[in-house]
């Protein structure tokens, strides 16, 4: 067993198990019918974003992004690609729109932060996306490693 600290907390889990620990922060509760995020419903939230981390390796952000986005079609039949933007820095980023009932746009975004790939995806309703964007980039761009 490996002990694992997180968040204050402190626990032990099997030496071959992989951390894929989430963080969701969703925007206030509203009306309209949540995006999905993780599989799970934020309920009656417009927008949310998602933090998860892993192992780096040599892997860049670019490199990180294809990989994530081979499996795309899968989770999200139909989806379109709005913007793809892999950068030589520690930050790339692909948009894509998913043809739900109620449509929505992610923002997947990699960065590399020391050893860790974080990825932090924005998830919006259609009409809401434009309104969050920036900050989804803002919240990307702000990470950093705590030391």
């Amino acid at each position: 067993m490996k002990e694992v600290d997180f968040n204050g907390l402190r626990f032990n889990v099997p030496d071959t198990w992989t951390n894929q620990s989430t963080l969701v922060f969703a925007m206030p509760a509203s009306d309209l019918t949540a995006p999905m995020a993780m599989q799970k419903q934020q309920k009656h939230s417009t927008a949310n974003v998602t933090v998860s981390w892993e192992a780096a390796g040599s892997l860049t952000p670019e490199d990180f992004l294809k990989q994530r986005m081979k499996t795309i079609p899968s989770i999200f039949p139909g989806f379109e690609t709005m913007d793809e933007t892999y950068s030589a820095a520690d930050l790339s980023f692909v948009q894509y729109r998913v043809p739900a009932d109620t449509p929505f746009i992610q923002l997947v975004c990699a960065k590399r932060v020391g050893d860790q790939m974080v990825c932090i995806t924005g998830t919006a309703l259609e009409p809401v996306f434009n309104t969050v964007k920036a900050d989804f980039l803002a919240t990307a761009e702000s990470l950093s490693q705590n030391v």
